[in-house]
């Protein structure tokens, strides 16, 4: 390859440009995970056949998740006529890299059916979408598990944070889904359950935008349970996920009218997996791109600055000795027990590949808990 291939400057620019870009957020519930009165159809799948590259590209991008995406699994086909009472497709949904399908069910829920593969090449300039930036940043979809977002809602929901649920499934080439059938027929993804007002005993949601106007306005009525906020940013670390800007927090109102629950959105970029010769160039100007292992990273502002803004605002009146408390809550949690039974909800062929290490990691990182001060900022 030529050296041109690999230029550094041309690298970082890219790396700036996806880690800027805003994944689209979506949202799901318990219900998301309840399975039809009779045993659904399967159809055997390939998540990403074109992530199975030469050992010479991997030198150079990685390994990443590559042998999970390019393995044959087994998923449920779903069944628009019966799923959730029957899903009615809406509106194309999501920001530049992920394509979503808002659908409305006839059990009253709202439902995202989400497509695994993304375009990050979208958010690059114009004048390199005919260049071969264009396969690198498609070809590091690769760094994300595919079933990372079925792992954290799983993890999430057994620790007491309100994050949506998620299962894998196969859209149908349907001839309900209308105009949406070109886009979403025959796609691998995941069906998620809309967290909003009606469902989980929720009766009102506010964007970040709108809770800071509202906070700024003080009152009783407008409080937000800063101890939640902190559980969810520790969860995170914990999972590594790093792209956790404003835009992935929602915020609802539950049994109390007068204080605001963080609702965290989109788990993507958890447990990432950017290796490589080139990754490794990149990731020491753009640390957020980390490779997932049990060791937290020495430089802990890849997994901290997307999210800088929110975490000062509501986390700078905590004092150190609640941190540890709620790290301690959190690790007693986060059982063995629990991290077996997320780590089996994604297919068993993919859990051949990375289940067992997987768990490793994340056992060492839980133990690693409560963070030191320099890890949260306290320092």
């Amino acid at each position: 390859m030529s050296r041109r291939r690999f230029d550094a400057v041309r690298l970082f620019l890219l790396a700036g440009v996806l880690a800027g870009a805003t994944p689209a957020a979506a949202t799901a519930g318990e219900a998301a995970q309840a399975s039809t009165a009779s045993r659904p159809e399967t159809q055997t799948v390939v998540a990403g056949k074109e992530f199975d590259r030469s050992g010479l590209w991997r030198y150079w991008f990685g390994e990443g998740y590559r042998e999970a995406w390019a393995t044959p699994v087994e998923l449920p086909v779903l069944d628009l006529k019966t799923e959730a009472g029957g899903l009615t497709p809406l509106r194309q949904v999501g920001g530049f890299q992920t394509e979503g399908l808002a659908m409305k069910g006839g059990d009253g829920h709202g439902y995202t059916f989400r497509k695994l593969m993304k375009h990050p090449e979208r958010v690059l300039p114009k004048e390199w979408q005919q260049s071969e930036l264009r396969s690198i940043a498609i070809d590091q979809t690769a760094a994300a598990h595919p079933a990372a977002t079925v792992i954290v809602g799983a993890l999430a929901q057994s620790v007491g944070i309100p994050f949506y649920a998620s299962r894998l499934a196969v859209m149908p080439d349907d001839p309900a889904l209308g105009q949406f059938r070109e886009t979403f027929g025959g796609a691998v993804g995941t069906l998620d359950e809309y967290l909003g007002p009606g469902t989980r005993g929720i009766t009102e949601v506010v964007s970040t935008g709108d809770l800071w106007k509202r906070w700024r306005e003080g009152g009783p009525q407008n409080r937000v349970d800063a101890r939640a906020f902190l559980k969810a940013r520790l969860f995170d670390l914990m999972v590594g996920n790093w792209d956790r800007h404003q835009g992935q927090w929602r915020w609802a109102r539950f049994a109390d009218p007068g204080v605001w629950v963080p609702l965290p959105e989109d788990a993507d970029q958890a447990f990432t997996h950017y290796e490589g010769k080139a990754m490794g160039a990149v990731r020491k100007a753009v640390p957020r791109f980390m490779r997932y292992t049990g060791e937290y990273p020495k430089r802990i502002e890849g997994l901290t600055t997307n999210n800088y803004d929110v975490t000062r605002w509501l986390l700078a009146s905590v004092e150190w000795p609640v941190y540890e408390e709620v790290a301690r809550e959190l690790v007693g949690q986060m059982t063995d027990a629990v991290i077996d039974d997320a780590m089996h909800r994604m297919p068993p062929e993919w859990y051949a590949k990375d289940g067992a290490q997987l768990t490793k990691d994340l056992r060492q990182r839980r133990d690693r808990q409560p963070p030191e001060r320099h890890e949260t900022g306290q320092g």
